[in-house]
């Protein structure tokens, strides 16, 4: 891959971490979208980022957001405290799927802010998008639960998943890791 490619990609994924857009982003880069796409579609690394980048750009649209909407209720504007009202104290809800009581509260109605509870994306490079592919196989194969994978996400970005594949080829004699 040239240098400018790498370059080139790496400012879309950098873009889309800060204003999740797609359109923005390859606008900003000089690339089409028709390119984009066409990277997506071939370069899992890519892909990976752009993803992970995507989700980033997502929770810090949140924040921003959210950091706007406390400083219009600091200011006292009404439709932003009833917006808030309405969204996190179930004494305002007007929801058919208002609570009747805190402990009958699920995660998705908590007041934590929305971010908290989108999944943790890590950005790879094509070492670890190499591992991550091996991983989904191994998982497969020998059903791995969602907890052991995540364990294994965290070889991933630790290094030591490579050890890992190496113990099990040696333990089951199998070159497909």
């Amino acid at each position: 891959m040239s240098l400018d490619k790498k370059k080139l990609k790496k400012e879309i994924v950098e873009s889309l971490q800060e204003i999740p857009v797609i359109n923005y982003a390859v606008k900003k880069s000089a690339v089409s979208r028709m390119t984009f796409y066409r990277w997506v579609r071939e370069d899992n690394t890519f892909r990976y980022n752009v993803h992970a980048a995507l989700q980033e750009g997502h929770k810090n649209m949140i924040e921003i957001a959210e950091s706007a909407l406390y400083k219009k209720i600091k200011e006292g504007h009404f439709e932003s405290i009833k917006l808030c009202l309405e969204n996190n104290h179930r004494n305002y809800m007007t929801r058919k799927y208002a609570p009747r009581s805190t402990t009958d509260r699920v995660s998705e109605d908590s007041p934590n802010p929305i971010y908290e509870r989108v999944p943790q994306t890590i950005v790879l490079d094509d070492e670890q998008t190499e591992q991550m592919e091996k991983l989904y196989k191994v998982a497969k194969r020998f059903n791995y639960s969602k907890a052991e994978v995540d364990m294994f996400i965290k070889m991933i970005e630790d290094g030591t998943f490579a050890e890992y594949l190496h113990e099990l080829r040696l333990k089951y004699g199998h070159d497909e890791y």
